[in-house]
């Protein structure tokens, strides 16, 4: 492959080449056993651990960790710190389960073949291709209306998400520009559509890198500032409040909800069975900063009562920690960090649904016998060698038709900024919808579902097994259902009031 070809090869849909032991050995991952047992199983699973917990890293923080000094101040010390980490562990909980419901599928797909004594090619047609998503699932466990239902939390999310984060690098850089929101609509829709083109995650892992370091640049500046003009007092802090908790948990509940990346983030590993590790090192992560950042910014910026002016921006935690910002050079760098930071995670929520659309409106892509669903399962070592040969071979004109489609959703999501351009409005009315549907509610459901059709939660007897896990999947979507409530009920509420 020439110079050229590998520039440009990111853009294309085509597989990567096969990976070497000396590749594995370079990303922190060992490839056991002979060649044919790994080859084709690797030439779509690009990224190396190390790649995919930073892109995991990049989904989880945002602009919300800005927004977390308020919300504490919501729920007092000990119930934030409470509530943060019962939602890193039901979060970690339901997104494992997600992850791992692709494999649940073709393990269902290959029994039901098994007791059918039917071909697995003849019924893998509803997994729908190698990569699994969301919609997908939702049609093997429930048919149509399962898929509906995951379109429209996917749509609902991504729409309102990513549409929030236009909003706030349009409006942010108006601020500090002489070019207006529409302008900077413009620009942020034409550098997202060129990324959006690129199909794999591991190549997207350099930019979510610069994102990530973007956004600890602007915790450590707005740090700094609180520190510089403030006194930390922790004892002054309140340690419990019930009247306002919901306030928090409104807003910290979207720390951890990115269920739309989940699954094509643990699809394209290089050893599938190591996400766990990764989504886990990177919650903890996540959580540790934002405990640290959110405690030390409320302590220094104080608490809004009755001896504090709530519209004072210097005197009490304002609802976006940047307003506390002292105005000039610190505050200049911490919008444009943001955004920065921003424009990333918004490729990022991009990718999936992308991914979902395309597989919609041109199916499996048959062209690539090693995208097939049925490779590793029809094809040995030889076969898929000269397969390679037929991949060489692109349509050109398919892979820009597909990179239309993903600018429309580019389009789509700048519409949604311009119609809405409200970054709280948009993330607390879609945000918090689409959500709970994907995060909390459905992805119990259809991993129970999954396992129920391969006969998992009986033994050999008859009798229920894994009873634990079960209860911990119906706490799940209880509290998803809950918290979906809650959500809509504040939002509307907030809407009223104003």
């Amino acid at each position: 492959m020439s110079l050229n070809d590998d520039l440009v090869a990111p853009f294309l849909d085509v597989p990567p080449a096969p990976r070497t032991p000396k590749h594995a050995e370079r990303d922190g991952n060992s490839e056991k056993g002979p060649a044919s047992e790994h080859l084709l199983p690797h030439l779509n699973r690009a990224s190396s651990f190390r790649k995919t917990m930073i892109n995991t890293t990049k989904c989880f923080i945002g602009a919300a960790s800005f927004e977390l000094p308020w919300a504490f101040m919501q729920a007092g010390l000990v119930g934030s710190v409470a509530g943060v980490c019962f939602l890193a562990a039901i979060s970690s909980f339901s997104l494992q389960r997600l992850a791992m419901c692709p494999v649940l599928v073709h393990e269902t797909t290959q029994a039901r073949a098994i007791r059918s004594n039917t071909h697995e090619g003849e019924i893998r047609d509803e997994a729908r291709g190698l990569y699994l998503t969301y919609p997908a699932i939702g049609r093997v466990c429930f048919g149509a209306w399962g898929e509906a239902v995951s379109w429209f939390g996917v749509l609902a999310m991504t729409l309102g998400v990513a549409g929030s984060y236009f909003v706030f690098i349009a409006t942010t850089m108006a601020e500090l520009t002489d070019l207006d929101m529409n302008a900077w609509l413009a620009i942020t829709l034409v550098v997202v559509s060129v990324f959006s083109w690129l199909r794999r995650l591991s190549v997207l892992a350099y930019t979510s890198a610069f994102g990530i370091m973007a956004l600890i640049l602007a915790v450590v500046v707005t740090s700094v500032d609180a520190a510089q003009n403030h006194t930390p007092n922790v004892g002054d802090l309140d340690f419990w409040k019930w009247d306002t908790y919901p306030l928090f948990l409104g807003n910290a509940g979207f720390l951890y909800l990115i269920s739309t990346a989940i699954l094509p983030l643990a699809q394209d590993m290089e050893t599938p069975e190591r996400f766990p590790g990764a989504l886990n090192n990177s919650i903890v992560f996540v959580t540790l900063l934002n405990l640290a950042f959110a405690i030390f910014a409320w302590a220094s910026y104080g608490s809004c009562d009755e001896h504090h002016d709530d519209d004072d921006e210097k005197t009490c935690v304002q609802s976006n920690v940047i307003d506390n910002l002292t105005a000039g050079g610190l505050a200049t760098t911490v919008k444009l960090l943001l955004c920065v930071d921003l424009l990333f995670t918004s490729i990022m929520f991009l990718y999936p649904v992308n991914e979902a659309i395309e597989e919609q409106i041109f199916g499996p892509p048959k062209a690539n016998p090693m995208r097939s669903p049925h490779v590793s399962f029809v094809l040995d070592e030889e076969e898929g060698r000269n397969h390679l040969g037929v991949c060489g071979q692109l349509d050109k004109w398919i892979t820009w038709k597909k990179n239309m489609v993903r600018t429309c959703l580019a389009v789509a999501v700048a519409l949604v900024a311009h119609l809405v351009p409200s970054f709280s409005l948009l993330t607390g009315l879609t945000g918090g919808f689409g959500n709970n549907i994907l995060g909390f509610i459905l992805p119990p459901v259809y991993y129970w579902t999954l396992k129920e059709k391969a006969g998992a939660w009986v033994d050999e007897k008859g009798k229920r097994i894994r009873v634990f896990e079960q209860g911990a999947l119906l706490f799940t979507f209880l509290f998803g259902c809950f918290f979906l409530v809650l959500s809509t009920y504040s939002f509307i509420a907030a809407i009223a009031s104003s």
